[in-house]
């Protein structure tokens, strides 16, 4: 894996530098922030599919930390094939770490995809905050993202409908408060990002799909 600074037009500022990571671990989905912190997905270059997620300070690299119950943080198979664990999002303060998993076998605690928190000082005492789904795999949480050190927005997919019904919601980081969030009918929404303008507010920006229109933005 390799950081490097940009510019507001992604010009490179500085040159790449890696960061090291174990070879055994194939990173994907990195988020830094500025507490020196890394959270990342990582897959096993054997054993199948099997994914975690891993947090390690940035510089210099520490050793990697299995933060959920895919894998344990010296690589020990907790579950099976079943288990695949991405999108991991750092809360602003650096104290919890919500991700994706989609475990259809039962022994991974869920169906389909549902958001889970893990606190970064207590690994693999995740909790599931999309418990509300049920057992159902056509019910989907999906891409976290953190509104505040206590609330995620984030995106829910109903599979049941043709072309999936894709709605954005919020909810706190223990599963209460679940919200949708109102938004003009007639479109699919996928990926929303929290951010604060220049004011200092707080907002989001969501992508989103007509859905007599595939493709039209």
């Amino acid at each position: 894996m390799y950081r490097a600074q940009t510019d507001a037009s992604m010009d490179l500022v500085t040159s790449p530098t890696e960061i090291s990571i174990p070879t055994t671990i194939t990173p994907f989905d990195p988020q830094a922030i500025s507490n020196n912190q890394l959270v990342y997905g990582g897959l096993y270059d054997s054993g199948g599919d099997v994914r975690s997620i891993f947090l390690q300070s940035l510089n210099p690299p520490g050793v990697p930390i299995g933060l959920s119950l895919g894998r344990d943080s010296v690589g020990t198979i907790l579950y099976g094939s079943d288990v695949l664990e991405n999108d991991p999002k750092l809360s602003p303060d650096g104290n919890n770490v919500a991700f994706m998993r989609q475990a259809p076998n039962a022994g991974a605690n869920g169906f389909g995809f549902r958001i889970f928190v893990v606190p970064v000082t207590n690994p693999q005492s995740e909790v599931n905050i999309s418990a509300s789904l049920g057992t159902s795999q056509l019910a989907n949480d999906a891409l976290p993202e953190w509104v505040d050190n206590t609330t995620l927005v984030f995106t829910n997919i109903d599979s049941t409908v043709t072309f999936n019904s894709r709605t954005i919601w919020t909810m706190k980081s223990d599963g209460s408060e679940r919200k949708q969030v109102v938004l003009p009918e007639g479109y699919r929404y996928s990926d929303v990002y929290s951010f604060l303008d220049g004011s200092g507010n707080q907002k989001i920006i969501i992508s989103a799909e007509k859905i007599d229109a595939i493709c039209a933005p």
